[in-house]
């Protein structure tokens, strides 16, 4: 089982990700959150595999990136972004994110959680 938290402040789009992801019998969604702090500190508890999180979230997508990899070395951290989010991208990159999925395509969320687990 790939554990997963879901982290964005988007609450629509976070449930529409949390459904897709709970609909895979190889994936297990821990926890849900829509603030980079609590990410962090539910990483800290649960251990996951995998945390998808906003890029745009109050904290910061990069910021909250290295603090799970911090608390969670061995967690993958997925960021959302749009196109608009080149910048932030770079800096989500050298902050630990190994992966990136576009907030348009969340239903894709399978496919790039197993990917950066593997």
């Amino acid at each position: 089982m790939i554990r997963v938290i879901v982290c964005d402040d988007a609450a629509l789009l976070r449930r529409r990700i949390v459904v897709q992801l709970e609909a895979e019998s190889d994936i297990d969604v821990m926890a849900e959150t829509a603030d980079g702090e609590h990410a962090i500190n539910v990483s800290r508890e649960l251990a996951p595999d995998v945390v998808i999180v906003g890029m745009r979230i109050g904290l910061g997508g990069p910021r909250t990136a290295a603090g799970i990899r911090e608390v969670v070395p061995s967690a993958h951290v997925v960021m959302l972004t749009t196109h608009e989010d080149e910048i932030e991208a770079v800096r989500a990159i050298k902050a630990g994110a190994t992966g990136f999925l576009n907030r348009d395509g969340y239903q894709h969320a399978a496919a790039v959680v197993r990917a950066v687990s593997a």
